[in-house]
């Protein structure tokens, strides 16, 4: 399903559980989902703005977790807390 190198690159371990809704294509793994993603421009760019926004209450967006390297997608998948 994930490749073992994408959940290395993330930092994250542990079996991927399906999420429902949506396209029916996100599993969660521990406290991150990851999703396939399909334009590195976009991935990128949205993971730098959700990064970038502050905390407060009532305000949350999902906390994009990016590889050793800085990228926010590797091989075609992005990964949020």
């Amino acid at each position: 399903m994930i490749p073992e190198t994408v959940l290395n690159a993330f930092g994250l371990s542990g079996p991927p559980v399906p999420l429902g809704g949506g396209q029916g294509t996100s599993v969660r793994v521990g406290d991150a989902v990851l999703k396939p993603v399909d334009s590195r421009e976009e991935t990128e760019w949205t993971s730098r703005l959700y990064a970038s926004l502050p905390t407060a209450p009532g305000f949350r967006v999902p906390r994009p977790l990016h590889s050793p390297t800085g990228e926010y997608m590797v091989e075609g998948w992005a990964a949020a807390e």
